[in-house]
């Protein structure tokens, strides 16, 4: 079959479009399949003790592209919990020091998590296009280059419900003051990255991902989101 990141004639592999990583694995003491919620027609919601994959994407060449990226989210995300700090810079969030972050491996996670979300064929990602961005993003991660930090501008929160880390809602797009972003909802964090030339709006700006900043999670209450809402309505269906 074709690799759709090579684009040569290879035998593919089943690859993980969100790393199977930050969800924990079968065999782990005390785990339980995640739960997968989307809006999409047919798709509303199901348990998963495998995560969302794709085999019809890449090439094991091409998904070693992705390896080091997917390695270091679980890191923060998982295995690292204690390297996030709890502080008060506008407002309530947590922090990773940029003397505890490697922005570098960061964004390449993030870059590549978005060509997967937007080239795969599974429709828990269909909301999620790159469009013009697709060739300027693949080549970063050919190149192993992660940009400036204003460059697919990257931004966190958090829940402060341990509910919502075993829940897997679908991407999407949004928009803050008029500039485009995708967001993801991974292991609990809410992931949203620019995807417009236009440089980030205030206050996002100022809270992006960057080497000097290192990673910021504003703290979001969930009992009074909008996730929520939308896990209501899922679940009425």
């Amino acid at each position: 079959m074709l690799c759709k990141f090579c684009g040569t004639e290879k035998k593919l592999v089943k690859a993980h479009i969100i790393p199977r990583s930050l969800y924990g694995f079968p065999k782990e003491p005390g785990y339980e399949p995640f739960h997968i919620l989307t809006n999409v027609k047919g798709h509303y919601r199901s348990r998963s003790p495998n995560g969302i994959y794709d085999n019809a994407l890449v090439c094991s060449d091409c998904e070693s592209l992705f390896s080091e990226g997917d390695k270091y989210a679980h890191e923060i995300f998982v295995l690292r919990r204690g390297l996030w700090k709890q502080v008060l810079r506008h407002g309530l969030a947590i922090h990773i020091p940029h003397s505890d972050f490697d922005y570098h491996k960061f964004k390449m996670f993030v870059l590549s998590l978005l060509w997967r979300a937007s080239e795969t064929s599974q429709p828990f990602f269909g909301k999620v296009k790159l469009e013009s961005h697709a060739s300027s993003i693949k080549k970063m991660i050919l190149e192993d280059s992660p940009g400036s930090p204003d460059d697919y501008s990257v931004n966190l929160s958090v829940f402060d419900s341990q509910l919502s880390s075993g829940m897997l809602l679908d991407p999407d797009k949004t928009r803050f003051q008029g500039i485009n972003y995708i967001r993801f909802y991974l292991a609990g964090f809410m992931l949203i990255v620019k995807v417009d030339k236009r440089r980030a709006p205030s206050p996002l700006r100022e809270l992006q991902a960057s080497p000097k900043a290192g990673l910021l999670a504003v703290i979001r209450n969930f009992q009074t989101s909008n996730e929520l809402r939308v896990l209501h309505k899922v679940a009425r269906h």
